[in-house]
């Protein structure tokens, strides 16, 4: 009887949040594809491998440089000229400074607390504030210069030594250096694969899945967040579990490394530890500056 009810009121939910809620507070939109009943766009999702962008390109000639796409009441506005993202997210990005939200991959898996993901709220500005502190000016930037040219090197060697295969990987490992090192001081297993490397890899392959519009019904009922783990419908929270733990280790691993050099009085230049020191040295390394740093 209880599993029926819950069914009951997930339906509910669902048809409110699909036709009372979106008719009451939504502003008209750029024209889109028209949708099925319920389900909106899903059938206009991008094939498997085709990215986003390159799916999309056709919308401009049918719809204008904005249209729109619904996906089980989630809307993307999608702009296709360059001014005009630039005059939405720069020039007028004090009214507009909205982020797409997506409940599993932001607040259940936690990417909510990276930058990229805040809007412009107070802790938006003390991550940006931070990272102008540390890369604002180009000197601030050249510091890194012999950092990125060693790490180039090994991408040539790693490249030479499988006769020009295995791009991708390569190149995804030299990405991924060059923001352990850069940030951290971190030095990955020169000939091996490296365990953070394969960690970053696998956290960024778990969040392009958990922001897939449509594909979790969290994303389109937020309440479902707290349902007890063993109700249907909170399946969900099994796979987020992992993913989440994946991202912490991303963060927390490598920003304990340098944070502990910090301690030690180890010299060693990268954006947290110069982070780290320079809060010391003004007295306002507490909890908040902390988090604020490490995201």
């Amino acid at each position: 009887m209880i599993v029926q009810l819950a069914f009951a009121l997930y339906l509910l939910c669902i048809l409110k949040r699909l036709f009372v809620d979106r008719k009451q507070n939504d502003l008209p939109l750029p024209p889109e594809p028209k949708g099925l009943p319920l389900v909106g766009n899903l059938n206009h999702l991008p094939p498997e491998g085709v990215p986003q962008y390159q799916h999309r390109f056709k919308h401009k000639d049918q719809y204008g440089v904005l249209s729109s796409v619904t996906v089980l009441g989630q809307t993307m506005v999608i702009v296709h000229d360059k001014q005009v993202a630039f005059d939405l997210m720069e020039k007028r990005a004090s009214v507009q400074p909205g982020r797409l939200v997506m409940k599993l991959g932001f607040d259940v898996c936690g990417w909510i607390n990276a930058m990229s993901s805040q809007a412009l709220t107070p802790t938006h500005r003390l991550y940006r504030k931070y990272a102008h502190q540390q890369l604002g000016t180009k000197a601030m930037v050249a510091r890194y210069s012999m950092l990125q040219e060693a790490v180039l090197g090994r991408f040539l060697w790693r490249f030479s030594r499988d006769k020009g295969e295995n791009v991708e990987r390569h190149l995804k490992t030299e990405a991924a250096e060059v923001m352990l090192k850069m940030l951290y001081n971190h030095s990955i297993e020169p000939h091996d694969s490296d365990p953070l490397v394969q960690e970053v890899d696998k956290a960024m392959a778990q969040f392009t899945e958990a922001v897939v519009p449509g594909k979790w019904l969290v994303d389109v009922i937020p309440a479902l967040e707290y349902l007890p783990d063993w109700l249907p419908g909170a399946r969900f929270k099994q796979t987020a579990r992992p993913w989440n733990r994946t991202l912490l280790n991303v963060v927390d691993v490598p920003y304990g490394f340098a944070k502990k050099r910090v301690l030690r009085g180890q010299v060693g230049v990268s954006v947290v530890s110069n982070s780290i020191e320079q809060l010391q040295g003004e007295g306002g390394f507490g909890a908040e500056a902390e988090h604020g740093i490490k995201w």
